[in-house]
């Protein structure tokens, strides 16, 4: 009887070391290559405590109301991690993001002289940031596909703060421009820095033993950052600004295999 079990644990525990040895075959560093080109759909909301009620809150945001207006976004990241694998075609890949993009935050103001088309002038507001990109992206994988949800922080290096007014009638566009260097970001912002979560999503479009070829979709969210104005008294209420972020990204990754030297 106790032979018996003895056979019975060995077979198991060589079962487990063979399934282990294929499960784990695939595992190693992984490091990705991405260009992400998207469209920014920008929020704008006063801050409520400055008021000293809720019809002044009212009054102010229905004269300075700020509509969305899209905005082009893009940056170059790049992705370092493990992959540890699951099977023949599946995976979990856990990564860092580090890298560069350019956020945009525009909005659409009231239009000027509006009793008149031929006076009347659009008018726009735009907040950019160079930023450095810090993050994590946890993705699972599964054949050609990826599915990541991460987050982190984007650290402006730049800022500028852009106006803008466009003629309809004459189509001629005035705009002006004020460049924030780093050691004065925090006369303007509250909290120099803008958190942000994102879900992308990955399909391999080319594949080799040791590249993959990738286009991603990516949805994500850039948390508030509050602006204001410390060197203007009496500036007025903070304005926080955040964004819903979609687009493609355009990239390359190596594969675990390709550094251990296997098919």
């Amino acid at each position: 009887m106790l032979s018996v079990i003895k056979k019975n644990v060995l077979k198991v525990f060589f079962v487990v070391l063979i399934t282990s040895s294929t499960i784990f075959a695939q595992s190693g560093l992984e490091l990705g290559l991405f260009v992400p080109i998207g469209a920014s759909i920008s929020i704008h909301q006063y801050d409520r405590d400055y008021f000293n009620s809720d019809d002044a809150y009212e009054r102010h945001t229905t004269n300075n109301a700020r509509n969305t207006s899209l905005a082009f976004e893009a940056g170059v990241l790049a992705h370092i991690g493990y992959r540890f694998a699951f099977g023949k075609n599946n995976s979990f890949s856990l990564l860092g993001e580090i890298g560069y993009n350019r956020d945009v935050f525009s909005f659409a103001l009231k239009d000027s002289n509006t009793n008149s088309y031929v006076r009347r002038l659009k008018n726009f507001k735009n907040y950019t940031f160079d930023s450095i990109v810090l993050g994590v992206l946890p993705k699972f994988n599964f054949g050609k596909f990826s599915l990541g949800v991460g987050g982190g922080v984007k650290i402006p290096l730049f800022a500028y703060i852009g106006d803008a007014t466009y003629s309809p009638f004459l189509s001629y566009v005035n705009e002006d421009a004020s460049i924030i260097k780093p050691d004065k970001l925090s006369d303007y912002f509250e909290t120099p820095i803008i958190p942000y979560i994102k879900v992308v999503f990955d399909t391999a479009v080319f594949s080799s033993e040791s590249i993959d070829l990738v286009l991603s979709g990516y949805v994500g969210y850039d948390f508030a950052i509050n602006y204001t104005n410390k060197t203007v008294e009496n500036f007025g209420p903070k304005q926080s600004l955040s964004s819903v972020d979609v687009g493609i990204q355009l990239g390359a990754k190596i594969k675990p295999m390709a550094f251990k030297g296997k098919k």
